[in-house]
């Protein structure tokens, strides 16, 4: 993940979508929203310019999740922990709160990493007596996961 282009914000993304597209070079522009979870049809109206940007810090935080749900890691987590419904909630999340979506994006922050905090966490929690947690404080690990500042 992130092999051409590298791990970025959605600035980021925005900054090299322009100098792209200003040298003509759509095919990257391409292969950046790809790397990066955004539809081609953002693309194609970024470059029509239809659209200021190729993307929002909400469009690039859902597109980074649907991008990471594809990983060795994630898949492998999958098996112990639910991510797919974590995903979904995370994804709403982002839609409605920008800061959100902007910290989901933050780099060093990934989806192996917040299963892998929510399964630590959760370890912590269950017992014999409890043997299960409700969904709510599930996505609640989930969300600080990502809202905490991350250690660079």
């Amino acid at each position: 993940m992130f092999d051409l282009f590298g791990e970025m914000t959605a600035e980021e993304i925005n900054k090299t979508a322009e100098g792209l597209k200003n040298e003509g070079d759509t095919e990257n522009v391409y292969a950046l929203a790809k790397e990066n979870g955004i539809s081609k049809e953002f693309v194609e109206m970024y470059l029509q310019g239809d659209i200021p940007a190729l993307c929002d810090a909400m469009t690039a935080a859902v597109g980074k999740l649907d991008v990471e749900m594809g990983e060795k890691d994630v898949k492998a987590y999958s098996r112990k922990i639910p991510a797919e419904p974590i995903v979904e909630y995370l994804k709403q999340k982002a839609m409605e709160d920008e800061a959100v979506a902007v910290k989901i994006r933050e780099k060093g922050k990934s989806l192996a990493g917040c299963l892998k905090h929510v399964e630590s966490e959760a370890r912590k929690k269950v017992s014999r007596e409890k043997p299960y947690l409700a969904d709510a404080v599930v996505y609640r690990m989930a969300r600080d996961y990502y809202m905490k500042e991350a250690v660079k």
